[in-house]
């Protein structure tokens, strides 16, 4: 019987790789036999990430971007193609883009619930 999890040959970019959710996603991919592209903001979690799927004898490398910051990033579609002649075409795109400032978010939510309790009184 043919395992249907199997990615042997497969090319997986998984954006937001740096982070938590995203290192994970990534890690099983590899572990499912995927190359993987690790992209996402943080160098240093980002080569961590590699570093972990090399462990479990997978195949990945660290791409550089910042999907907030357009100047930095570039064009996205230039991007895909770099990363597609670099890495042959790939079969699977997981965006797990962190795009909410998670303090700017918690204090967000704290006025909106300061103003709704003043609001009631």
């Amino acid at each position: 019987m043919t395992n249907l999890f199997d990615l042997s040959n497969d090319v997986a970019v998984v954006l937001g790789a740096t982070g938590t959710l995203g290192g994970v996603v990534a890690e099983g991919l590899a572990s499912a036999g995927a190359r993987v592209a690790v992209v996402g903001r943080n160098g240093e979690r980002g080569h961590a990430c590699v570093e972990r799927i090399r462990a479990i004898g997978g195949n990945a490398e660290f791409f550089s971007a910042d999907a907030l910051d357009r100047a930095a990033s570039g064009d996205a579609r230039q991007r895909m193609i770099f990363l597609r002649n670099r890495l042959a075409d790939f079969e699977l795109y997981v965006s797990l883009l962190g795009l909410i400032d998670p303090a700017a978010e918690a204090a967000r939510l704290q006025k909106q619930q300061a103003e709704k309790v003043l609001n009631t009184v």
